[in-house]
């Protein structure tokens, strides 16, 4: 009588239906031409393209933020710098 691991050896051996479906899925592929591999290339080109400008933008983006903030600061330290200053002579007037 033939038992499962039999069966196993058997198969490792002889084809199976799905191994025949493999090999004629495998026969039925279509090759590219060259064209048509420069056509797909093209088209991985533009999506990798489109891909950074989205990334370039937000970057930009973010920067442009950081860079106004930057600039309101710098602004209001001076605005503050000036108001301290005139408070020290006030205060050097009145402590006199």
């Amino acid at each position: 009588m033939i038992g499962n691991d039999d069966i196993k050896k058997l198969k490792t051996i002889f084809a199976t239906k799905g191994d025949f479906k493999k090999l004629e899925q495998k026969m039925e592929m279509k090759f590219a031409t060259k064209s048509e591999l420069m056509e797909g290339l093209r088209h991985l080109e533009n999506k990798i393209e489109l891909s950074n400008e989205k990334f370039h933008s937000r970057i930009f983006n973010l920067v442009d933020g950081l860079a106004d903030e930057i600039r309101d600061s710098r602004e209001s330290r001076a605005i503050f710098s000036y108001r301290i200053e005139d408070h020290e002579s006030r205060i050097k007037i009145l402590e006199n």
